[in-house]
């Protein structure tokens, strides 16, 4: 333990980590680093619910994704509501949705989601939470 203090601070217990000792996994891109290292990220626990997908052709092919909230719809798209029904753990790639044998619930930013599993073990400890 390092004990951490300074002007305006009371003295308060900080378990010191080096780098090197934060578990991460080596198959990582830089953007999965950077999503445990960034704490200015609020992860919030929350049940995933499925939301409305666009689909649109593109090179002949069909691509859907998550609509965005109060995206305006072109004539070229249709929308499925329910359509996006899971995310994926963005460190382990684990399915997050309602969906039968699926976790139900996982931490998410508003942006990225994070299995609990991966949660505690990558970026709780950079939090210093125990």
């Amino acid at each position: 333990m390092l004990n951490a203090y300074g002007a305006g601070w009371r003295m308060c217990d900080v378990k010191a980590y080096s780098m090197a000792e934060l578990p991460k996994e080596g198959w990582w891109t830089p953007e999965q680093l950077g999503l445990v290292q960034d704490r200015s990220r609020q992860w919030i626990l929350r049940s995933f619910e499925p939301s409305d997908s666009v689909a649109f052709l593109l090179a002949g092919q069909t691509i859907a994704r998550k609509r965005e909230l109060g995206e305006a719809v072109s004539p070229e798209t249709s929308v499925t509501p329910g359509g996006w029904d899971h995310e994926h753990c963005s460190l382990c790639w684990q399915k997050i949705s309602q969906l039968p044998g699926d976790k139900g619930c996982g931490y998410t930013d508003g942006r990225d989601w994070v299995c609990r599993p991966c949660y505690e073990r990558f970026i709780v400890p950079r939090l210093g939470k125990p």
